[in-house]
């Protein structure tokens, strides 16, 4: 993909996602509520197939399973195996690829700490083009579906699992989080018989975040 400096404004946008991710990682702290309501993930129909999953507190054994996810067999080329959408850009310098790091991925039901290599890139729209949430996650969600992955949630997080977040973690991948504080996150699967790619999406009216994850699993486990 052909990265390439956005107009003024553009980019300042960006500046400005990155500094609502970061005030939120020093002001959004707060008091655990144990009394949350449960949260249910969107089930709206999509190009990916979609493993429904309910946000409630989940024990032992229970919630999401990777394993829920049917395995894939589509070709997928190199990591991170996804590009940013036609029609869409990263206005700044690319983060670089981290060949190792444990970060979170959101299940519907839980924070799942995730230890492989990480790309994170901000999304806004190429050119003078208006930025279409819809038009994005419809492009994911086909591109995802072609890969032979699943949608894993559609939900927001409880501020009180936001808190359990590392704020060296909020910082250093804020533009692949994206402004988890306010809106919602969609995350797939693609689950294959040695790894689990995961794929973490924002976005809001203005532009988005993703990051993508490459968890090596062994195979017998699978």
């Amino acid at each position: 993909m052909q990265w390439r400096q956005n107009a003024t404004a553009r980019t300042a946008r960006a500046g400005a996602l990155v500094a609502v991710v970061c005030a939120a990682v020093t002001g959004c702290a707060g008091g655990e509520d144990n009394n949350a309501t449960p949260i249910t993930t969107t089930t709206a129909a999509t190009a990916a197939t979609t493993i429904t999953t309910t946000a409630a507190t989940a024990g032992p054994g229970s919630g999401f399973d990777p394993r829920s996810v049917p395995l894939s067999d589509a070709e997928l080329g190199e990591f991170p195996y996804f590009a940013i959408p036609a029609g869409f850009e990263n206005p700044n310098t690319p983060d670089p690829i981290v060949e190792r790091d444990r970060v979170p991925v959101w299940t519907g039901d839980r924070l799942e700490w995730v230890i492989g290599k990480v790309y994170q890139s901000l999304i806004y729209a190429a050119g003078d083009a208006g930025f279409s949430k819809f038009a994005l996650m419809e492009a994911i969600d086909a591109a995802i579906d072609d890969a032979g992955g699943a949608r894993v949630t559609e939900s927001k997080i409880p501020q009180e699992v936001l808190d359990t977040i590392d704020r060296d973690v909020r910082v250093a991948y804020s533009s692949g989080l994206g402004d988890i504080y306010n809106g919602t996150v969609t995350t797939y699967l693609v689950r294959r018989t040695d790894r689990h790619i995961w794929v973490h999406v924002t976005a809001d009216s203005a532009g988005g975040s993703w990051m993508i994850v490459e968890e090596r699993v062994d195979a017998d486990g699978n």
